[in-house]
């Protein structure tokens, strides 16, 4: 990274020297890059990844559980996914799925930061909301269930992604 060994250029000049039209990027993400390099610009971003949540409306109407809504917290996505996670007739439903711990972590719904910009600590294992969020999230045994890759005999197979790690938060 280059702020570590002070390398990193504010190309502010050079986006108006070349006529780059910033209203052609997500305000959102210039406001980030500025927000963590103390208003400079040191980078363009070039790609954003947006969570997305996909439900099938069959599923719900099967166990008669309201569909998600705009605006939910995790925490009420998680709680109406429990209603859903059971096995009925043979056939095991997961309430929730998701692309891993890693997405989860690089993704999080709340823009936390992974490193405080001003003291340069790490602040997964020190910002209280983090550790709610993993608690919530990545430690949370309906989200787990939904990571496992082994089969259980009570309950059968049970989805296999490769992106999952279990991680222990310390109180």
């Amino acid at each position: 990274m280059a702020y570590g060994y002070n390398i990193q250029y504010d190309i502010t000049d050079l986006v108006k020297q070349h006529n780059v039209d910033l209203n052609r990027i997500e305000p959102v993400l210039l406001d980030e890059v500025k927000r963590t390099s103390g208003g400079k610009l040191y980078m363009l971003p070039v790609q954003n990844n947006i969570q997305v949540l996909f439900y099938n409306k069959d599923i719900f109407d099967r166990f008669g559980v309201g569909y998600p809504r705009d605006g939910m917290t995790w925490d009420e996505m998680l709680d109406l996914s429990k209603k859903l996670t059971r096995k009925d007739s043979g056939k095991l439903y997961f309430g929730f799925s998701s692309q891993g711990a890693v997405q989860a972590i690089k993704m999080n719904p709340m823009s936390l930061v992974k490193v405080d910009p001003a003291s340069g600590k790490l602040q997964i294992n020190r910002d209280t909301r983090w550790i709610r969020y993993s608690r919530r999230i990545l430690c949370n045994p309906t989200a787990i269930r939904t990571f496992s890759t082994n089969t259980s005999p009570r309950t059968g197979p049970r989805p296999r992604l490769r992106n999952f790690t279990r991680i222990r938060i310390r109180r």
